[in-house]
């Protein structure tokens, strides 16, 4: 009896002192209904691991050769003018048309953001030429300085809307750096809970045909690369709302060249020339505080399109 006892005690001393520290080495035997998991998408996240820049290709809607304009650039024409513009769901800018002498002030709901906005102020202050020639006063622009001025009215207005975005490249003294633009954005997608959008901001420049160096071309594109569907959805609201607000020259959405930016994204990307800074006219109102803002809140009025209807379902 006593001997049955102990052993009793010590197989409820050794279940508490080291049955807890067993490994559980029992395994669940695959069924026939066990879907094989997929690999996930490689996307690339290193400059090492993207392709390498040809110098020779056109990295922006300036560097295109005359002799191609004709030739390769496939325009969607006569498409943009016809898509209504959407009021965005909740107010932003300047449009309280309320004839209320005491309106109550009620806070404006919190937007639900929809997408990561990945804002790429194309080019810097190390990318030798994109500047204007210079007007009879002395000034001149620089495009990567236009640009990072674009985004920076872009980016005010989306913090007060809610609306998740990313300065891709807030460094000044840097040139063109594609690779890291491209890398940026892809491990941006790769780590982001929300669908992300990329958006390349530049100015334009014409073939020098004019006293000075100034060029006759003027006006607003925007571009997509050439597969993809949702790139060109994009494109089509921005050069929509752009046209709207500067009332420019309307020179379409556009493909056909291989931006790296646009090729080599993983994400619908778009690219917008805001103007031809060589162009002696529209060059200097690009200057202005004015037309900036214009152009800041066309970026801002297609975003807000975007993110109350979307570009999945987009009809055009």
């Amino acid at each position: 009896m006593l001997d049955s006892l102990v052993k009793f005690f010590q197989s409820i001393f050794s279940f508490l002192s080291g049955g807890s520290n067993k490994k559980d080495t029992t395994t669940t035997a695959p069924t026939s209904t066990t879907k094989p998991v997929p690999p996930p998408e490689v996307i690339p996240v290193t400059e090492e691991e993207l392709p390498e820049i040809e110098e020779v290709e056109p990295q922006d809607g300036s560097d295109i050769p005359v002799e191609e304009e004709q030739e390769e650039i496939v325009l969607i024409n006569a498409e943009v003018e016809e898509l209504p513009i959407e009021e965005p769901t909740t107010p932003y800018g300047n449009n309280n048309t309320s004839t209320n002498e005491n309106p109550v002030e009620n806070p404006t709901p919190k937007h639900e953001p929809k997408y990561l906005w990945i804002l790429d102020n194309g080019h810097g202050k190390n990318t030798k030429g994109k500047r204007s020639p210079k007007w009879s006063d002395g000034k001149q622009l620089l495009e990567y300085e236009f640009n990072r001025a674009i985004v920076k009215k872009i980016i005010e207005s989306l913090e007060k809307e809610g609306v998740k975005y990313h300065n891709l490249v807030p460094e000044e003294n840097v040139g063109n750096i594609l690779k890291t633009r491209v890398a940026r954005a892809n491990a941006l997608k790769v780590k982001s809970d929300l669908p992300s959008v990329y958006v390349s901001i530049h100015a334009n420049a014409g073939p020098e045909n004019q006293a000075g160096g100034w060029s006759s071309a003027k006006g607003i594109e925007t571009w997509y690369y050439r597969t993809s569907l949702n790139g060109r959805k994009i494109a089509k609201i921005f050069q929509k709302h752009l046209i709207a607000k500067t009332d420019w020259v309307n020179r379409d959405v556009r493909t056909g060249m291989n931006f790296y930016v646009l090729k080599h994204t993983a994400m619908p990307a778009v690219l917008t020339e805001n103007g031809f800074f060589n162009h002696k006219t529209e060059g200097r109102q690009l200057l202005s505080e004015e037309t900036r803002q214009l152009i800041a809140d066309a970026h801002v009025d297609a975003i807000m399109e975007i993110e109350k209807y979307g570009f999945i379902g987009f009809r055009g």
